[in-house]
């Protein structure tokens, strides 16, 4: 494997740190590591929280890497049985209907991309390996709608069809990623007027000490300065 140097691993713990603060996925500084400096992106994870669990016993390295940063693993939350259950009969209505699995997840997500891309993998590791429920599932599907998508026989359809799905599911994204932007300028907004906010406080407070102190100054009459002859 090829050795990834020390400022490189200080440039991908920065960019996290950065995606963490803005609320993005870290699934991109991954994808956008591995492509600049020519590695798999699994690698690059692996290397990442490989250097999150050292960190936690050597102070020295943590130094070294963060720079006083804090940046923790985040917990893996289990899917409970309802809730895999509920999440593969959702993916595969809306398959049913035209839609894409990405689409449907976005739904469902509202636009959270950590949310989506954890439901995603647990859908696809469903169908990959636990087809007894898929097909429970499917049957259920069929009782109450009629008609369910089979993710085990692709259904043919025409190129027309395809492209019209393809058209409608990029313009969805594109109007969900809009709302991310959006949403993420306003969190940087919010955070400089806050910050405006506390620099007018301190100025308001400077002020009134500056007015207590004249206030309260024997050589401060009728807003002059008297002197002693």
């Amino acid at each position: 494997m090829k050795k990834i140097k020390d400022e490189e691993l200080k440039k991908l713990f920065l960019n996290a740190s950065e995606a963490k603060e803005l609320g993005a996925s870290l699934s991109g500084v991954f994808s956008a590591f591995a492509k600049e400096k020519k590695l798999a992106k699994g690698t690059v994870r692996n290397v990442y929280y490989e250097y999150l669990k050292r960190f936690e016993t050597d102070e020295a390295l943590k130094e070294k890497f963060l720079a006083g940063k804090t940046i923790k693993a985040e917990k893996i939350i289990e899917f409970d049985e309802l809730e895999a259950r509920w999440l593969l009969k959702k993916v595969l209505i809306g398959l049913a209907f035209g839609k894409s699995v990405r689409r449907t997840i976005l739904e469902i997500t509202t636009g959270d991309a950590k949310k989506a891309l954890r439901y995603q993998n647990k859908y696809r590791n469903m169908i990959r390996g636990e087809r007894e429920l898929v097909s429970e599932v499917i049957e259920e599907i069929k009782s109450e709608y009629g008609r369910c998508y089979d993710p085990y026989k692709p259904k043919k359809e025409d190129y027309a069809l395809k492209r019209l799905k393809a058209e409608i599911n990029d313009l969805y994204e594109k109007i969900a990623k809009s709302a991310r932007d959006e949403n993420l300028t306003l969190k940087a907004q919010i955070t400089y007027l806050k910050e405006e906010n506390d620099r007018l406080k301190e100025t308001l407070v400077n002020r009134e000490l500056v007015k207590d102190y004249f206030s309260k100054s024997d050589e401060f009459v009728g807003g002059k300065i008297h002197k002693d002859n």
